[in-house]
């Protein structure tokens, strides 16, 4: 929620600001991943961890398996989505696959160009669980001794919180535990 209206940049319709600018206009943000070096004044919440899982086409040859291992990621052709507009998030994802010893692949520019390559056979993803398996006919597939993918955080200033972010905030982690039980 931004009480200003002058996006830096736009793509896709979506307009993106350095964090640090958010933080100084808006109540909330909501960012995916670790964050470091924030400004005084800032809290952090974590809201939601997801575990990882690996998102491929439902007729790939490991799409049999419910559980797969890094060994067998480390033989297939992976899509990397290369976020031009977010570049933590990128960075986040690129040392996240570092952390599983999974080589790079092909690299697709937007979530739509990752989908269709996925659907296409063309490689697998990994990712958080609940981000894609509804679309078309993708499956995800556990990853054995994976852990969690990352988590969505909430950044607000410390002290005096606008009262209707911390009700959504609340409900918000309400729902989490909920998908948890």
């Amino acid at each position: 929620y931004s009480r200003t209206r002058k996006p830096e940049k736009e793509a896709a319709g979506m307009a993106y600001r350095p964090l640090k600018e958010l933080l100084a206009h808006c109540d909330v943000v909501f960012t995916w991943g670790e964050q470091s070096n924030l400004p005084g004044g800032i809290a952090e919440e974590v809201l939601l961890s997801r575990p990882a899982v690996a998102l491929l086409y439902e007729g790939h040859p490991l799409a049999v398996n419910p559980v797969l291992t890094r060994e067998q990621l480390s033989h297939v052709q992976m899509v990397v989505p290369v976020c031009q507009h977010c570049r933590d998030f990128t960075a986040f994802y690129l040392r996240r696959m570092e952390q599983l010893h999974v080589k790079m692949g092909r690299k697709a520019q937007d979530a739509a160009s990752m989908l269709l390559m996925l659907e296409s056979g063309a490689g697998i993803t990994v990712g958080p669980q609940g981000a894609f398996q509804e679309n078309g006919h993708l499956v995800a597939r556990t990853i054995e001794g994976c852990g969690e993918f990352g988590s969505w955080r909430a950044l607000f200033r410390r002290g005096k919180v606008n009262p209707l972010v911390g009700a959504l905030l609340d409900i918000i982690k309400e729902m989490d535990k909920r998908d948890g039980d």
